[in-house]
């Protein structure tokens, strides 16, 4: 695991912006398949996966513009998992399903608590029926009561089809048909001879839909500032800009530290830089070093210069040789097996 984190520091962009593109698919998908609820129709196939795409698609630029109206959801968890994003993606969704369901409103739809009134009344017409003959309504009934149904509307012809009467209205230009139940009056269901434009107008849940729907559009491509960059925002939680953190990655992925393979029997050099903070106290050195000519031999064999330090540490019950050159080059040996030698130079400017 620890030789393959070069590479992994190397990719550490790619990943972010891979993680990034996967958690947008998914948000899209989530947000849409929550929208889509709220729509009442009819949804075949094909309509039910373009209405998702396309509402989720909304509902992540919403997302990304309101995201920052949260401030309790702050953090590097938070950001890194973009919950903020989450919840306000569900927020917008929310709203989305509203404004389909006022949208997709049909006044002629039966309601559980309607379809419950009107089987009573038919229970009563049958009762009638058995017990004293009862008769259709009349037609000047039927013509009062589709005249009521459609206010302004009045009455051309009235037929008598089956069980239903068949009302045709007029009014100036405009045509409707009332539909009249012959035996209790019910009316089951009023059609306008209009363009669906007029038609879609006339409901106050569809204009309401409407509203909804192109205010919370504005507003989300108002305030749309772009999709959230995972590895800008790690940069930031970091206080580092993007370029500095794809630098920082690229300078970890070559350090020498990093880069070389360790030999058999090492410790790995990560090891080493747990060491880097005890280097810089002067009573440390002073009581790690030591000097061997055999072990100053193999370095010099290895490395380019003069050993100018050693540091022996006991670490985790191995031997941990640590040296120093007059050339700026470090080497280190574990359990007296010469593990590799690093120039120093390009970390030290």
């Amino acid at each position: 695991m620890i030789s393959s984190l070069p590479q992994l520091m190397s990719m550490l962009p790619l990943l972010m912006q891979s993680m990034g593109m996967i958690f947008n698919l998914f948000f899209i998908w989530f947000f849409g398949t929550m929208a889509m609820r709220g729509y009442r129709g009819q949804k075949p196939f094909f309509l039910n996966i373009a209405g998702a795409l396309l509402s989720g698609s909304l509902c992540l630029v919403g997302s990304a513009s309101f995201a920052g109206f949260m401030p309790f959801m702050e953090g590097f968890l938070m950001s890194m998992l973009q919950l903020d994003m989450l919840v306000a993606g569900i927020t917008v969704s929310i709203i989305i399903a509203i404004a389909l369901r006022l949208l997709t409103h049909d006044n002629s739809e039966w309601r559980p608590d309607e379809m419950v009134g009107m089987l009573q009344r038919k229970v009563v017409a049958l009762e009638d029926m058995l017990k004293k003959k009862a008769h259709h309504i009349s037609e000047s009934d039927a013509k009062k009561i589709a005249e009521e149904a459609v206010k302004g509307f009045k009455v051309a012809t009235a037929k008598l089809i089956g069980s239903e009467y068949e009302v045709d209205m007029k009014e100036e230009k405009k045509e409707a048909k009332v539909v009249i139940d012959a035996w209790d009056g019910e009316v089951k269901n009023v059609i306008r001879h209009e363009s669906r434009f007029v038609l879609f107008f006339r409901s106050p849940h569809r204009i309401a839909g409407l509203v909804i729907l192109v205010a919370l559009t504005a507003l989300s491509f108002a305030f749309f500032e772009g999709l959230p960059d995972p590895a800008e925002d790690m940069a930031s939680v970091l206080g580092m800009s993007p370029e500095e953190l794809t630098d920082l990655t690229s300078s970890v992925a070559d350090n020498p530290l990093m880069s070389q393979e360790i030999p058999e029997g090492c410790v790995s050099p990560i090891v080493i830089t747990q060491y880097n903070s005890q280097l810089q106290d002067s009573k440390f050195v002073l009581d790690h070093a030591f000097g061997d000519e055999a072990i100053e031999r193999t370095i010099r064999d290895n490395c380019e210069g003069d050993v100018q330090m050693m540091l022996r540490i006991d670490h985790s019950g191995q031997d941990l040789v640590l040296a120093f050159t007059t050339t700026n080059q470090f080497a280190y040996l574990t359990d007296g097996t010469f593990c590799m030698c690093m120039d120093l130079s390009n970390m030290m400017r």
